[in-house]
């Protein structure tokens, strides 16, 4: 799989990155005298797509099989065998149902906001197609908001407001013939803000906002503790943003915060633990504590421990 690009990775190509990240052994569970193969299931577009990989004895991971299945589950006949893929140009074909499902993903890891980061500096302006995973191009992307969203740029225009009551609009610099760089102006004031004199929280809200109020959305986004720098009252507006982008986006947030878990319902909750060293994901019981909790609501059931997402002591594994 060495020609699979995608927008989001540092490198391209499977054998790159698996060589960045320090090899097979960092991203198999246990290392490989554990864990022999990786296994992946990804539906798409009405298609089954399944391979395995495998470690190498150079710390690499191959393609040791896969194959593809296009019948509805529902109606595969007795017998039915999937089509096995020719080998990587299938994952590679920039065509195909599977490269376009997985490059239209987005991390949105917006945590980087120091002077120098990349939500502040300026970018290409024609670099509008999405907002990239680190915001670096969030300039270009509210300015072509502005001209054919307008809308939804009021609308984030007046979230921002609600949140930093001092905000009145943004404004847009051309430091060099093709970039643009983002500034802002506070109420009652003519005088020229830049980017670098937004708060951490209130540029890292921006960023979020922007991304879940994008007219073309990724098809999956990805948030991690989104909540981290925000003002109380930005979390509101943030669940509000995230419930409405979840009808045209499949949108998975880690979080820790119970104040934000506060704004969903039990029935978004998908709780991660450790158990024997492994991660394991499990939706919360209808059990009878949390029958009686009932009226509580997601974050309140986390703090009285009725879910347990809480850290808890692992069982030491047993030698085989």
């Amino acid at each position: 799989m060495g020609g699979f690009s995608l927008p989001f990775l540092p490198v391209s190509g499977l054998a790159n990155y698996v060589a960045v990240f320090g090899g097979s052994d960092t991203l198999l569970f246990n290392g490989a005298g554990q864990t022999r193969s990786l296994s992946v299931t990804l539906e798409t577009e009405g298609q089954t797509h399944e391979f395995v990989l495998v470690p190498t004895a150079g710390q690499g991971l191959c393609l040791a099989s896969g194959h593809e299945d296009t019948a509805p589950e529902g109606s595969r006949p007795s017998g039915h065998a999937p089509r096995h893929l020719a080998g990587e140009k299938e994952f590679c074909d920039r065509k195909s149902p599977l490269h376009r499902a997985i490059a239209s993903w987005m991390p949105c890891h917006f945590h980087e906001t120091g002077a120098g980061a990349a939500l502040r500096r300026s970018a290409h302006v024609f670099d509008v197609a999405s907002l990239r995973p680190d915001g670096s191009n969030l300039a270009p992307v509210l300015l072509h908001l502005r001209t054919q969203a307008p809308r939804r740029f009021l609308r984030l225009v007046e979230m921002v407001r609600r949140m930093a009551p001092f905000f009145e609009d943004f404004c847009f610099l051309t430091p060099f013939e093709d970039q643009v760089s983002l500034a802002w102006k506070q109420r009652h004031s003519e005088y020229l803000l830049r980017a670098y004199q937004l708060s951490d929280g209130t540029l890292r809200f921006l960023a979020l906002a922007t991304a879940l109020l994008q007219p073309e959305p990724p098809s999956l986004m990805l948030m991690d503790e989104p909540e981290l720098g925000l003002h109380p009252q930005a979390l509101a507006l943030l669940a509000d943003l995230i419930k409405q982008a979840a009808s045209r986006s499949q949108i998975v947030l880690a979080t820790q915060s119970a104040a934000l878990l506060d704004f969903f319902s039990l029935e978004d909750v998908v709780i991660v633990t450790r158990q024997r060293g492994a991660s394991v994901f499990f939706r919360p019981s209808a059990d009878e504590d949390a029958a009686r909790l009932q009226d509580c609501s997601p974050g309140e059931l986390w703090r009285k421990n009725v879910l347990a997402a809480g850290p808890v002591a692992e069982q030491a594994i047993s030698p085989s």
